[in-house]
């Protein structure tokens, strides 16, 4: 936690330290009437408000429990106490909302989008050896990958899912797999020391999630130029449907025709991964 300092740095101190208890007892209540008497005292504290966080997502409160470990980031962006309880409050909330089934698609797709931005800035603090592990910052890429993935924003998936796999690179793990690090943006390649080595199984996920996410991003792009056809038809001439057909289908033919450089080294990778599977384990014993 940070220092805390102030006119009422004393008393400050003390309701902490005693929330901190109440929370170590179970008290998720009396830790929350601490946590308030602490803001009322002073409402910058960053240990106040992380502490509030804390004490929210213990009573079951995820939604102020965000709001409290954002304001908290708000006041301090370079510490990770309050990055890590918004990614637990965010990871709660899908949980809760994917469980629920009166609960709206809008509101799932909502969630989603909340925990993958709390997981972005999360994973834009360096690694520690407490909070923001290299092995916890492997299961965020992951968990970040998938929430991409789920809200549609593909380009971005397969660039965590890449980022795993391309870690694993030349390890055990995944020697055999070629993948190009220059593919990878220059933030994501800064990231890659600060992960570690993530385990076959990750590595699995990795290969088959950039794939599939390069298929998705060239079946997105096929559709795009698809409707640019149709729209282009039906502004020139009264289109039959036949017309229209016509003119999507010579779309969608020259949109295959073109070079996709990041889905063909995602397809190879995951074959060039599965070859060496065979190879090595042929009866899949």
């Amino acid at each position: 936690m940070s220092v805390v300092s102030g006119p009422h740095s004393k008393e400050l101190k003390k309701r902490l330290a005693s929330a901190r208890e109440a929370l170590a007892a179970g008290d998720g209540a009396g830790a929350r009437c601490l946590t308030r008497e602490a803001l009322a005292l002073d409402d910058t504290s960053y240990d106040a408000w992380v502490f509030d966080g804390k004490a929210s997502f213990f009573c079951g409160d995820v939604q102020n429990a965000l709001k409290s470990y954002k304001v908290a980031a708000e006041i301090r962006d370079d510490h990770p106490a309050a990055r890590r309880g918004a990614v637990e409050a965010a990871e709660r909330l899908v949980e809760q909302s994917s469980l629920d089934s009166s609960s709206p698609s809008e509101s799932v797709a909502e969630s989603t989008r909340v925990l993958a931005d709390a997981l972005r800035e999360a994973l834009r603090l360096p690694a520690d050896e407490k909070q923001l592990t290299p092995a916890r910052r492997v299961a965020w890429t992951e968990a970040l990958a998938k929430a991409c993935e789920a809200s549609g924003n593909h380009a971005e998936a397969r660039e965590r899912w890449t980022c795993l796999v391309t870690r694993a690179r030349g390890s055990e793990t995944c020697e055999h797999v070629n993948i190009n690090v220059d593919a990878l943006p220059e933030k994501s390649t800064r990231s890659l020391e600060s992960l570690a080595i993530p385990e076959p199984s990750v590595v699995a996920l990795a290969l088959e999630g950039a794939a599939r996410c390069a298929l998705a991003e060239e079946e997105a792009s096929s559709r795009a130029e698809e409707d640019r056809a149709e729209q282009a038809v039906r502004s020139t001439t009264i289109a039959s449907p036949a017309d229209v057909r016509a003119a999507r289908a010579d779309a969608a033919k020259k949109q295959a025709a073109k070079k996709n450089p990041a889905l063909e080294r995602a397809v190879r990778a995951l074959l060039d991964a599965e070859a060496c599977a065979t190879t090595e384990n042929p009866l899949g014993a």
